[in-house]
């Protein structure tokens, strides 16, 4: 192969990998506006620590800008407002149940996050995780642990990528 014919196939191959990640940035920007307006009110704090850990994300830190990200959080969180809004949401999560578990417990784990975030997970809160975890095919319970046990140990939020996998 010459360098001419090298340099393209991994152009292509850098293109085709940041289109391969839209769906993992629309499930996990949905995921979290789900969560932060299951209980009928969007507030701050929740925003706040959902677009921390978007920005945290190992695969979403590589190919998104912070500035992406926030926007694609507040168009999920328009969404998450209408009955039609969250069923989109909903289908954007359930798009990557074929990805690698470790990338839809992350998703997940965002979503449980912005729950704690506030007095811990309410009951609209824990049906919307309920939820969220069938379409994304994960443990539940098992996160809700890690990142409930992550924050009792160290004060800090479940870092992302070194919770649970199974």
């Amino acid at each position: 192969m010459s360098m001419l014919q090298d340099v393209i196939a991994r152009l292509r191959d850098t293109v085709t990998g940041f289109r391969e990640d839209e769906p993992l940035m629309a499930a996990a920007v949905s995921a979290a506006a789900l969560v932060i307006t299951a209980d009928g009110e969007i507030a701050q704090e929740e925003v706040n620590v959902a677009l921390a850990d978007l920005i945290t994300e190992p695969t979403l830190h590589a190919k998104y800008q912070p500035s992406a990200l926030a926007q694609q959080l507040g168009l999920a969180i328009e969404r998450a407002c209408t009955s039609d809004g969250r069923g989109a949401n909903l289908a954007m999560v359930s798009a990557i149940v074929d990805r690698p578990i470790d990338e839809r417990n992350n998703v997940l784990l965002i979503a449980i996050d912005v729950a704690i975030a506030r007095q811990g997970i309410n009951a609209d809160e824990d049906k919307m995780l309920s939820q969220l975890a069938d379409q994304l095919a994960v443990d539940k319970v098992a996160l809700i642990a890690a990142a409930k046990a992550q924050r009792l140990v160290t004060g800090e939020r479940v870092e992302l990528g070194d919770a649970t996998h199974g």
